[in-house]
């Protein structure tokens, strides 16, 4: 009788018992490395948050010494803080604000191969465009654009000088973004404020994708807007900075256009 008590669906109770082992030690074996990949994936983001508050808090101090008033964001998008050699750029007004021109990186874009060294150098530069620190004169390195992965919405105005408009039916939803803020008193909690680019142009007949966001794939061509976002972009997240100083972190779920810019025109999704 206990011979067969210790016989169980065909394994001995010892037999059972080193199967139970060896699955468990497989189990505590994986699931360290999977909590230090998620670990060390949110300490990216917690970084990227980071980012955004303090390319927020660079813009306030302008802000605050000079009257209220953000400076001209006249440029090709959002991204750019320097567009055709403007030497009274966004650029020059804000680089003294800043103590670190490191929060101009984002850890996450860093880590993917496709967004390549233009994102995840501050000293890129290369046929007249860009990072933060690549503006060295005496190395005759004065660079016409200045861009990176941010996107800078307040007081932005596209560089033809056609009005940024804010709302539109896309896929039959109607989308009615509030405007990005103009001046310090506009600074409320439902206006956007920063977030990574993902945008959508139509440019020499065919439809082109910028994906410049966590789990982005850089860029795309030959698109119908119609299927731009859900079936295209592989962004898994959208970090996006509103004007009272908070930031939240969208999923691609929620990620949807919200502003037209231009005339031909140009999509931004966050």
């Amino acid at each position: 009788m206990i011979l067969h008590k210790q016989n169980i669906l065909g394994f001995t109770l010892i037999e059972l018992g080193v199967f139970i082992a060896i699955v468990v030690i497989l189990i505590v074996s994986f699931m360290p490395g999977c909590h230090c990949i998620q670990a060390r994936y949110q300490s990216k983001q917690a970084k990227c948050i980071a980012n955004i508050k303090d390319q927020y808090q660079a813009q306030i101090l302008y802000v605050n010494d000079n009257n209220g008033k953000f400076h001209s964001h006249k440029d090709h998008a959002p991204s750019y803080v320097r567009s055709n050699g403007n030497q009274d750029s966004l650029y020059d007004a804000i680089i003294g604000y800043m103590k670190n021109t490191k929060i101009m990186l984002c850890p996450l874009l860093g880590e993917l191969p496709q967004f390549g060294y233009r994102y995840t150098s501050l000293d890129y530069f290369e046929w007249g465009y860009g990072g933060w620190d690549s503006v060295k004169p005496e190395l005759h390195q004065i660079p016409s654009h200045i861009f990176s992965g941010y996107d800078w919405f307040a007081n932005y105005q596209h560089i033809s000088g056609t009005k940024t408009k804010f709302s539109f039916v896309y896929k039959g939803d109607m989308i009615q973004e509030n405007p990005w803020p103009r001046t310090g008193e506009e600074l409320t909690e439902d206006k956007a404020f920063i977030a990574h680019r993902i945008s959508a142009h139509r440019r020499r007949g065919y439809v082109g994708l910028w994906d410049i966001s966590h789990g982005g794939s850089g860029g795309a061509r030959g698109i119908e807007f119609e299927e731009l976002f859900d079936d295209i972009s592989t962004s898994k997240e959208n970090p996006v900075g509103y004007a009272d100083g908070h930031v939240e972190i969208r999923c691609k779920s929620e990620i949807r256009p919200r502003a037209l810019i231009g005339d031909d025109p140009g999509l931004w999704f966050y």
